[in-house]
Parts: C-alpha cells; structure tokens; sequence
C-alpha cells in the first residue's frame, strides 16, 4: 500500500490531469458510459435498507447516488484522507433521509469479510459495516 504522504501527492497532481483522464475513461467505457454499475444495481432490485461496500470510493459519486437512487445503506471507504474529506462535505450538503444512510472513513480494506461484516482497517481499529468495533 503506498504512503499516505504519497496518496496525498498523488491526489493533488491528479487535478491537472482530470479532465483528459475523465474523457479517457468516459471513451474507455464506450458504449455502457460510467453508469453501468447504477443500471447493475437497479437490475439487482436490492431493497432500501440493503447495505452496500464501496471500496475506493473516491469522491463519493457513487456512495451518494446508491443512497439516492436505491435507499441502500452505503459505506466508502479510501486511503486518500482528501476524497474523506470531500465526501462528507457531500454528506453535509445531502438531505438528511439520504445522509442517515452514509458512512465515508479513511482506511484500507482487509481481507476479513465475512458474510455478516466487512471491516475497514482505520488506526488500528476495524469497524463493520453496523458500526460495531471488531479489533
């Protein structure tokens, strides 16, 4: 895993590249476009309450839109303390029937899911997806 300090670095030079890379992307993704995973989900028919992992949630477009859209109980977890950040600035601004279903924590994902709980690994602790601390 790089260093944070690195993630940090990173994170901030992307904003000179993100709208040519975004583009890329977008292309790359030609014809289904970034909203494949929306259309996955919908396919799915999960009931609101259901609880989703979004592992590298970046900026949270997706963590917010699967809260929106499906009323799933969303938690993003991502190494870059700056993408936490903007999240829950996102969650701040979102209307509170949305918000409640929302959890963002800076970490890294552990290889100890089990079907009950995945864990975040956040200083040295891990908390599941309901909130209960594990380690």
């Amino acid at each position: 895993m790089p260093s944070n300090e690195f993630l940090d670095h990173s994170y901030a030079q992307y904003s000179l590249i993100e709208e040519a890379f975004q583009a890329e992307l977008d292309t790359s993704l030609d014809p289904r476009g970034p909203d494949l995973l929306l259309e996955f989900v919908d396919r799915l028919t999960l009931g609101p309450g259901s609880r989703a992992l979004d592992v590298g949630c970046g900026e949270g477009r997706y963590a917010l839109e699967l809260a929106r859209r499906f009323g799933l109980s969303v938690h993003g977890i991502d190494p870059v303390s700056a993408h936490i950040d903007i999240c829950n600035s996102r969650r701040a601004r979102t209307p509170p029937e949305i918000a409640h279903n929302l959890l963002f924590d800076l970490g890294e994902v552990e290889h100890s899911c089990t079907p009950h709980a995945c864990c975040a690994r956040r200083s040295g602790t891990s908390r599941s997806l309901d909130g209960d601390r594990t380690t």
